[in-house]
């Protein structure tokens, strides 16, 4: 049973080990500071950022890094929604992709909804739809139009949409997929339709924690009964013949 532990021990730590140095190499935590992802993304959640993705689909929710518009509108975007690792607030945004090179994305609807190649894309776009500056961008090879599900609020590819490029984004401005929301912990969960290995990690690391849980406990309790066992064996030995 010793031998039993010994074994759960040294693989829980195996686990512990590979999932937390997969994730601490792989993925980076921001914490959200602004309203433009409000309801799914609030100011104050802490999300985890995938830093090296599959490629990225519409409808993934990304970090973009401070020039992102910087090529269309002549100087970086201040005042970010996203804070850094260290938790200083930086410049990177988090929006969604909503459209790729070749698609072309409308505005506005009658409701005020945008349109990506014909087909309504989410719900309105603004709660006055008169006041929106209509625009039809051509998405360039290569780049993206992103918004953030707070549209109201929320300053995007919709922004420039007049401007050079229509407002889009280099695909290569994507600094990450989020994955997930880690706090709080009540609406902790994965972010979107694929987590990728991000959900086997957090799974290695649980099951090895467990592990050397039991292990311990295997241990401890085996050690309880070896040291039990030897009073009852001496005083046998010490009976008289």
């Amino acid at each position: 049973m010793r031998n039993v532990g010994r074994i759960l021990v040294a693989a829980g730590l195996l686990l512990v080990l590979g999932g937390a140095g997969f994730l601490t190499e792989r993925y980076r935590v921001y914490q959200v500071t602004g309203p433009s992802m409000v309801p799914g993304l609030r100011p104050g959640d802490r999300i985890v950022v995938d830093t090296d993705p599959p490629p990225i689909r519409v409808n993934d929710v990304v970090v973009l890094g401070p020039d992102a518009w910087s090529s269309v509108a002549g100087d970086s975007v201040a005042g970010g929604s996203v804070a850094g690792p260290d938790g200083a607030q930086g410049a990177d945004r988090i929006k969604r992709v909503i459209a790729f090179g070749g698609s072309t994305v409308v505005c506005c609807e009658e409701s005020g909804a945008l349109s990506v190649d014909d087909a309504v894309f989410g719900g309105p776009e603004t709660l006055d739809p008169s006041a929106e500056t209509p625009f039809r961008v051509v998405v360039p090879p290569g780049r993206l139009f992103v918004v953030g599900d707070n549209r109201p609020l929320s300053v995007d590819s919709r922004t420039f949409a007049t401007g050079p490029g229509g407002g889009t984004v280099a695909e290569d401005d994507v600094l990450g997929r989020v994955v997930a929301v880690a706090y709080p912990a009540g609406r902790a969960g994965v972010v979107g339709w694929e987590a990728g290995p991000f959900r086997t990690a957090v799974a290695a690391v649980v099951m090895g924690a467990t592990a050397i849980l039991a292990g311990a406990v295997v241990r401890a309790v085996t050690g309880l009964r070896a040291r039990r066992s030897r009073p009852a064996r001496s005083s046998e030995r010490s009976r008289p013949g």
